[in-house]
Order: C-alpha cells, then structure tokens, then sequence
C-alpha cells in the first residue's frame, strides 16, 4: 500500500518479486525500496544458493543477486541496511561477517570478525554515518569483554576502535559525523529499569562524555 499522509490518499501498489518465496516470514526481512536507484532488495528462499535478490523496477528485471556461500554460521541472523543515499548496502549475516556492496552489487568490502569466547553475537547496533562513508557498530572482541564501539571507513579500509566500557546498547550520528551518542539501560533483578547512561563520543579525539539519568530514557535523535 501507499500512503501520502498529507493529503491522505492511498493506494495499492503491486511488484511480484521473483523466488522470494516466504523468506520474509522465514527470516523476518521484509524487502526494501532503494529510490535513487530504483530497485528492490529482499531475501528470497526459491533463488538456488542466493540468498538475497535486487530487483530492478525500470527493466523488470532482477538485476543482481548475493550469494553468502556455504559455512555453518552462513544462515544464521541475516539482516540489511541501506546507506542514507541509497549508494551501498551493507549485510549482516553468520553472527560476524559484513559485506557492503553498491547499487550493481559489486562488493566493496567483506569484513569477518573474530569471534567471542562466547561465540555469539559479535556486531550490534549497525549505523551509517550521514554521508554513507562509514559504519559504525558495537562489537564484542574474542577475550568477551564490554562491546566497543567500532568505525569503519568503507573506502579506505580503515577501521578505528574507541571505549570498552559502553555495553550493549543503541548508537545514533550526529548530523556533521563528529560525534555518535551511545545509550544503555540499567536494569534491577526483577528486570526493572533504574537508570539510563548516554555517552557522547567525539570521534576525532575519542573524548566520552558520560551522564547517568535516575530514569528510564531513550535517545531518540539529535537536535541541529
């Protein structure tokens, strides 16, 4: 369906995707809508070995497909997040492995990182910067401790490691990309909130600045 909420008019709007199957209610991946390049990306469960498919609106066409490959952790937790421009995509797959490739599908990086003595999770939080030339991520390190947050820069193959005593928790940019606050919940043994601490944390210096708040909040964004 389409909505134009201000004039609220609706409509429904068709695309038949081709093998998607029922992955999304398999996977819990829904397709997405890249508008600058005008294609579709989804999971898909009838594509052979692929794992993901993009479909191209203006041929009608699948235009290119991503194949994970085989490995025990390959099917495990997939998940994909287009960058802010729509250019790159990253995919989160195998509890520690990220792929960014662009609009063609051609990839620009595959990042497979070590995993945890727990060997779980090892990337939370996943987030673009504003102009799509880095992530940012929270990740576990192999010895287990406090997740760090992690920054990669996509074409120069950089990646930069600040604090490791945020926790698990959500991240959000600044507007300008200098900063990126991180926020976690405190929790009492019957699971209750009873805190929450955001730290501000200047990506040029590695500065934190830290608050404690007697109360259940949640970042919701910067102000300009």
């Amino acid at each position: 369906m389409v909505w134009q909420p201000f004039i609220d008019e609706q409509s429904i709007f068709e695309l038949k995707l081709p093998d998607i199957g029922d992955a999304p209610d398999q996977y819990s991946i829904f397709p997405q809508y890249l508008p600058n390049s005008k294609i579709v990306i989804y999971p898909c469960n009838q594509c052979g070995t692929n794992e993901f498919q993009a479909y191209d609106l203006e041929s009608n066409k699948v235009k290119w497909t991503l194949d994970f490959g085989e490995g025990r952790e390959t099917g495990l937790h997939w998940s994909f997040i287009p960058s802010p421009d729509g250019k790159k995509t990253v995919f989160y797959f195998g509890l520690n492995k990220l792929w960014i490739v662009d609009t063609n599908g051609e990839s620009l990086l595959k990042i497979s990182l070590p995993f945890s003595e727990s060997y779980n999770w090892v990337v939370r939080a996943i987030r673009w910067s504003p102009d799509g030339k880095k992530l940012a991520f929270m990740r576990y390190t192999p010895d287990g401790s406090d997740p760090i947050l992690t920054i990669i820069s996509i074409h120069e193959h950089q990646q930069t490691s600040y604090c490791s005593n945020l926790g698990v928790g959500n991240i959000h940019w600044s507007f300008d990309g200098q900063y990126i606050v991180h926020s976690i919940q405190e929790q009492n043994d019957d699971g209750e909130v009873t805190s929450s601490i955001f730290s501000v944390v200047q990506l040029e210096t590695g500065n934190t600045y830290q608050k404690r708040f007697p109360e259940n909040l949640s970042v919701i964004g910067w102000l300009k």
